[in-house]
């Protein structure tokens, strides 16, 4: 997958599919930024900051370890989850008409 297609989209449906294949966030992070705290990447997460670079820097990561068909295949599982909840929204607010 392209890492424009993931940085379009909202950080916490890359976070969700880091938990779904088993990661946490203190590991990539130890990997990705060793001079940080463990928790770094956690706290960007929390606090909204954090950045197209990072979430490219993740993502290689990610795909390093597992492969890119493993997590192709999860971050589209959210996509399709995130376009069912759009999809429900404006279904929802057309509904109130």
């Amino acid at each position: 997958m392209e890492n424009s297609i993931i940085v379009s989209h909202k950080p916490y449906m890359l976070l969700n599919a880091i938990y779904r294949l088993g990661f946490k966030l203190s590991e990539i992070s130890i990997n990705i930024y060793p001079n940080n705290h463990p928790n770094y990447l956690s706290g960007k997460f929390s606090e909204g900051r954090i950045k197209p670079r990072d979430i490219v820097l993740i993502a290689d990561y990610i795909v390093n370890e597992i492969g890119e068909p493993v997590f192709d295949l999860e971050y589209n599982k959210e996509l399709v989850k995130y376009n069912q909840i759009l999809e429900r929204r404006k279904a929802n607010n057309e509904g109130k008409r």
